[in-house]
């Protein structure tokens, strides 16, 4: 599974929680750290040595309030039909005589609907919104250092529809709480003036001066810092294989790793999935425990 002596692994030897994060990554490090500070006993399980080093490893790191609009919106039906006969697109899509796949396809045409975009969108926006400034809270409050640019980000158009549709997208923004501004030639070239070459393809842009970046992984490993130094354990080099899922009452009770030096079962209150499942079979959660398990999504 690893390459390192097994002298480089310290693994807790509690395996009762209140939660149980799964992946060390940015998502699962924040989970972890909110946690932590709600008073709980937290576990952190990834199957790497060391926090942030699988997709956070090289993430571009923005915070961009101003990407909050759903890939379900009324311009993706007609963009995925041409994907779909385009072999260098950013779409794979294998169909399935599964169920569960069609309908799936089926609700996202529905949330394609304007109406269904625009709540989605708005809600989106609030959600985005609230993370930014609980960032600036961990960043003020734990004096974290990750390379933060605050410079905002441009979204250029070079198509006059696809830019109509940005300006109506950057209005419903503005009305809750995004700061997404419709900027002309002379606007965008005072922003960045790299563009002035190719100012003439360019129809109009929006710019958002709140939005940032960073290093996102500095930032993971430097807050997976703070959580181990305030009590949260972390078991690195392990692997999630099984979820004791009891399906009756829709809930886990516990998730079985395996660590370097054997097997483990953790239980907890709360498990949080915050890491892909691997499609390599020495690192794949077993997908028969989930089978039969409706997960809802809100961001309430």
């Amino acid at each position: 599974m690893l390459n390192r002596p097994l002298s480089d692994f310290s693994i807790p030897t509690d395996s009762d929680f209140d939660v149980v994060v799964l992946g060390a990554g940015v998502v699962g490090i924040n989970t972890a750290y909110w946690a932590m500070r709600a008073g709980r006993k937290v576990a952190v399980v990834d199957r790497q040595p060391a926090a942030g080093l699988e997709t956070s490893f090289a993430n571009g790191g923005q915070i961009s309030v101003s990407h909050a609009e759903p890939w379900a919106n009324p311009s993706a039906p007609l963009k995925i039909l041409k994907w779909l006969f385009d072999g260098r697109s950013p779409l794979l899509f294998r169909p399935r005589c599964d169920v569960h796949q069609w309908l799936w396809i089926a609700q996202f045409l529905v949330d394609c609907l304007p109406q269904r975009a625009d709540r989605h969108t708005t809600e989106i926006v609030k959600l985005a919104t609230e993370s930014r400034h609980l960032l600036g809270e961990i960043r003020s409050r734990e004096n974290l250092q990750y390379d933060k640019r605050r410079k905002g980000i441009l979204h250029f158009y070079r198509d006059q529809r696809e830019f109509d549709a940005a300006i109506r997208v950057a209005d419903l923004m503005r009305k809750h709480g995004c700061n997404r501004n419709v900027v002309d030639k002379r606007e965008l070239l005072a922003i960045e003036p790299a563009f002035e070459a190719s100012i003439d393809d360019i129809v109009g842009a929006t710019y958002t001066p709140d939005d940032e970046s960073g290093d996102a992984l500095k930032y993971t490993q430097g807050l997976a810092q703070i959580c181990a130094d305030n009590g949260v354990a972390f078991f690195y080099g392990s692997t999630a294989v099984a979820l004791d899922a009891q399906k009756s009452a829709q809930y886990i009770a516990a998730v079985e790793i395996r660590t370097p030096f054997g097997y483990q079962r953790l239980r907890a209150r709360d498990i949080v999935v915050a890491g892909a499942l691997s499609l390599r079979s020495e690192a794949s959660l077993d997908r028969r425990s989930l089978r039969g398990l409706r997960i809802p999504l809100s961001s309430r």
